[in-house]
């Protein structure tokens, strides 16, 4: 099993009393939840630290040191996406960043699982099942539930402005995560390795798809339901 690595600010996974615990972020907006959360954490082990935005979580990495796994709510004030998913990510290396949701795109958990992520834990899971998949985190492993991902296998659902189911295609979600980052369609044709004309025509459907009017629109739809 991989184990992960440390450095010395961060600590090392046991169960003993008189081991070093686990250092535990939660990071959520919601003043309950970290609460219903944190309080068991801390009975059964583990050193939790709470933060409620991403800018805390940045500043709380900054200050505390490196957590050994960031439990991250990937809609707290603040959050933009993959973007700031992939700057917690490298602010914490090499401790675990685990997105932690209610509602969450596959798309969006396989790129942060691409980008370095560690896992996904569904907010409804039992507190139980929360502390077994945070020590399997602990010890290097990846936690996603079993058969979330296999809808992203052939592209993602997203709800069409007519509420019809739309599909977008891998390729289409490529050009859709650039025009994201503020890319033109000449760029987004060089990187991906195709004419403008084809960038346009993906485009085209990708607001078909999401019912947007324009790319700006389109962009903005697919960050509110966490396409990307």
């Amino acid at each position: 099993m991989r184990e992960l690595n440390t450095t010395p600010r961060l600590s090392t996974v046991s169960n003993t009393s008189d081991a070093v615990k686990t250092r535990v972020m939660v990071a959520d907006d919601h003043q309950l939840l970290r609460d219903a959360i944190s309080a068991p954490l801390k009975q059964v082990g583990f050193d939790v630290q709470m933060a409620d935005s991403f800018e805390t979580t940045c500043d709380l990495i900054e200050t505390a040191g490196l957590f050994d796994i960031v439990l991250l709510d990937v809609d707290m004030p603040g959050m933009d996406g993959l973007n700031s998913i992939k700057t917690i990510l490298t602010q914490n290396a090499p401790g675990a960043v685990v997105l932690f949701s209610g509602s969450v795109s596959p798309v969006l958990v396989k790129r942060a699982l691409d980008e370095g992520a560690k896992g996904f834990i569904p907010k409804s899971v039992s507190l139980k099942s929360l502390e077994n998949a945070l020590r399997l985190v602990a010890t290097g492993e990846v936690f996603v539930p079993y058969g979330f991902l296999e809808s992203s296998d052939n592209g993602t659902n997203a709800k069409a402005a007519d509420g019809e189911t739309a599909k977008l295609t891998e390729r289409e979600l490529e050009v859709l995560f650039r025009v994201a980052n503020g890319q033109f369609n000449k760029e987004i044709a060089f990187e991906l390795g195709f004419t403008e004309v084809t960038a346009k025509m993906h485009m085209r459907s990708i607001c078909r798809k999401l019912g947007a009017k324009n790319r700006t629109q389109a962009a903005m739809i697919a960050k509110q339901r966490q396409i990307i």
